[in-house]
């Protein structure tokens, strides 16, 4: 094996290593409009910016839950439902509508397997591509494996389409799988043909995702898990060469697994990742070598989710409903099964709209400042400006009726702490929880003002 050294310590491998993969599947980079991730126990999907959200699943619980979702560009989301060995791929329509549930299909032995550990939806929907742990029996062992599947019809529970071991990380490169053996990562040169790609002296690379152009690859690390947004030439993997790369830190773990997860958007401009501050998602406009990426429109999309992924699916203002159980439509639109109206959570109609964005600053906020919100009835308003998972600044307010209601934000303690707020970004967060029916939230990304 033969490596050229870069900055940042990533360079290409060159090898040969043969695995299955699957087929074919055409797309064209775009920007990245939506991302699912993990909330509690169910499935939420999300526009980048956080201002429109559905809710995909609603009956998950301790006992049942969705985890490692990942959605198709149609907007078709794809999760496993159930704990322990009972799972089963639950693949929720764009819109809403009744899902199509099929047990989780692994290799199976006199050991107990468990899994799933990672999984990644093709961008066509036509193919799932997720992890588990073999066990081979008592006196066995424990292998990582990689199985491929049709998520509406992945056939026999015993016998994935393609499964094949010692792959501890994977996702796609528009056809292609980009897999780690927990050191190095591998890329598909052609079906059934997987190759060396990056490697770093002395640190493992626990997984990464590549734009569709091949521009740009989010690698993680194992150790101290730190992200780096690698710049490369030479067409996509496994031929293409790294040119460079910046440093996102992580800070802890995804709250549903035991390291961050990562998500690289089709054009290589967005990264996401989940840690103990929740889902982040930020642009990166360049790729400044051996340096911190310049993160901008940075927010917290979930303070309390994880898991996230990429889509280029975009939520309506005034469409898309809800998976299993009913669900959320973006500002308005049908539920899945058993029903589900507008918002985040629910609520009909225009249940929430902002009457503007509001100009909010940190001297505004130490007094008091009002923003204007229209409802659709009567209710409890409650809203949140947070920089990162912090909340600085919250507020309450009561709707008698249908119509324009005033909210006044004030500095939490927080808030008052925080210095240099004038210029940053930030995230104003409104929940409605209306007399009769669900919470609906509206979401908007502003720049401080003085």
């Amino acid at each position: 094996m033969t490596s050229s050294p870069l900055p940042r310590g990533i360079a290409a491998a060159v090898g040969a290593v043969a695995l299955a993969a699957a087929l074919t599947v055409s797309a064209s980079p775009a920007l990245a409009t939506s991302v699912t991730y993990r909330d509690g126990n169910d499935i939420h999907l999300a526009n980048v910016d956080g201002g429109q959200r559905l809710r995909i699943t609603s009956d998950g619980s301790d006992a049942a839950y969705y985890t490692l979702p990942s959605a198709d560009d149609a907007g078709n989301v794809v999760s496993f439902h159930g704990k322990g060995t009972s799972r089963l791929i639950t693949w929720s329509p764009a819109g809403g509508g009744t899902p199509i549930k099929n047990v989780m299909p692994w290799k199976i032995s006199a050991g107990v397997n468990a899994g799933p550990t990672w999984a990644r939806v093709r961008a066509d929907g036509k193919m799932l591509a997720y992890g588990y742990l073999y066990n081979t029996g008592i006196y066995g062992s424990i292998t990582p494996r990689l199985a491929a599947v049709d998520p509406k019809a992945p056939g026999s529970p015993t016998s994935p389409a393609i499964d094949q071991p010692y792959i501890f990380d994977g996702s796609w490169w528009n056809d292609r799988l980009v897999v780690s053996d927990s050191e190095r990562i591998f890329a598909e040169a052609a079906p059934l043909d997987f190759k060396p790609w990056l490697a770093s002296a002395g640190q493992s690379l626990a997984g990464a995702e590549v734009a569709r152009d091949g521009s740009r690859a989010l690698v993680m690390f194992s150790g101290d898990h730190h992200l780096e947004l690698v710049g490369l030439t030479g067409g996509g993997p496994p031929t293409s060469t790294p040119t460079g790369s910046c440093t996102i830190a992580t800070s802890g773990n995804d709250r549903f697994s035991g390291q961050p997860r990562i998500a690289l958007s089709a054009d290589g401009r967005r990264v996401a990742w989940s840690d103990q501050a929740g889902v982040q998602v930020a642009t990166v406009a360049s790729v400044p070598d051996g340096a911190a990426c310049p993160l901008s429109d940075r927010i917290t999309l979930s303070a309390t989710g994880g898991m996230p992924s990429f889509s280029e699916y975009t939520i309506r203002t005034g469409g898309g409903g809800g998976g299993t159980g009913g669900g959320d439509g973006g500002t308005g639109g049908g539920g899945g099964t058993g029903g589900g109206t507008g918002g985040t959570g629910g609520g009909g109609g225009n249940a929430l709209a902002l009457q503007a964005v509001p100009k909010l600053g940190a001297s505004g906020l130490r007094r008091g400042q009002a923003i204007t919100l229209r409802v659709a009835g009567a209710g409890r308003l409650s809203a949140k400006l947070l920089r990162g998972a912090r909340t600085i600044a919250s507020g309450a307010a009561t709707a008698k009726g249908a119509g324009s209601t005033r909210l006044k934000l004030k500095l939490t303690s927080s808030g008052r702490r925080a210095k240099g707020l004038a210029g940053k970004r930030a995230s104003l967060r409104v929940t409605f929880t209306p007399t009769s029916g669900k919470p609906v939230t509206v979401t908007r990304s502003l720049k401080l003002k003085r």
